[in-house]
């Protein structure tokens, strides 16, 4: 009825801007399951009751866009553009939405009715969709972790000298990075604690130790968070010791106090 369109239309739950991207994107993907015959020329993809292929033809869609292979099993060429993971969360969303908010079922999960044995719900909220995005997603945060052989190069790269006047960090700003990956990998900081560090943030304890001791933490943010002690690494480790890290920052910025 009208008055339930409006009721729908005041409580889509996005902005307008939103709203006309993902229907630009619910255009598109119709347009595609048609070119590809997945649905009929007649037929309506977005309805009260989708067709129980729904999720199968929704992951056919975002694996055309984003996905290494195409729908056929066949890997893509290397020069063939992909969308990115980011825009496979944005069609999944489109979709979620799409059945969602404008046809009714909401977030409810594709499930196979036990009164009727037809399948009901969102099919963007499913199995099939869920199980996809994580094989197409980026690789897990602990994968992605910044490692020793990473902190190597930055190290030896610190240490060279600059041979073009065009190439981007002098002495200061390559050592002040290394000096600021150490701590982070040394101590599983965030950047946005890192960036907190001042000079008298860090005490000599002795020649082989510093005493490092956080101004703000997001797991202590009004303060009492204990010291961390760093100790001299040996040479095959220089690439990960501190205390050179500290050393050779000092030693070309003359910061003393601060």
């Amino acid at each position: 009825s009208q008055l339930r369109e409006h009721l729908l239309d005041a409580s889509k739950g996005v902005t307008t801007e939103t709203d006309k991207e993902y229907r630009r994107l619910m255009d598109q993907c119709v347009k595609f399951l048609k070119a590809n015959k997945l649905i009929k020329e007649e037929d309506k993809f977005f309805s009260k009751s989708p067709s129980e292929l729904a999720p199968v033809c929704i992951c056919s869609w975002i694996m055309h866009e984003c996905d290494e292979l195409d729908i056929d099993g066949t890997e893509k060429h290397h020069t063939t553009f992909r969308a990115s993971y980011n825009h496979a969360q944005k069609m999944r969303a489109a979709m979620t939405y799409a059945v969602g908010r404008l046809y009714g079922p909401g977030s409810l999960p594709w499930h196979e009715s036990e009164s009727t044995g037809r399948m009901v719900g969102n099919p963007s909220v499913s199995e099939t969709t869920y199980l996809f995005q994580v094989r197409v997603g980026e690789p897990a945060t602990s994968a992605r972790a910044i490692t020793q052989v990473p902190k190597t190069n930055c190290f030896t790269c610190s240490r060279k000298a600059i041979k073009e006047p065009h190439e981007w960090g002098g002495a200061r700003a390559r050592r002040l990075l290394t000096l600021a990956y150490v701590l982070a990998f040394l101590c599983l900081l965030r950047f946005d604690e890192v960036l907190k560090i001042q000079i008298h943030d860090i005490e000599w304890v002795s020649d082989t130790c510093i005493k490092l001791t956080l101004p703000f933490r997001k797991t202590s943010q009004f303060g009492g968070v204990k010291p961390f002690y760093l100790h001299l690494f040996p040479p095959h480790l220089a690439h990960l010791c501190p205390i050179r890290a500290v050393a050779n920052w000092l030693d070309v910025s003359d910061i003393e106090d601060g």
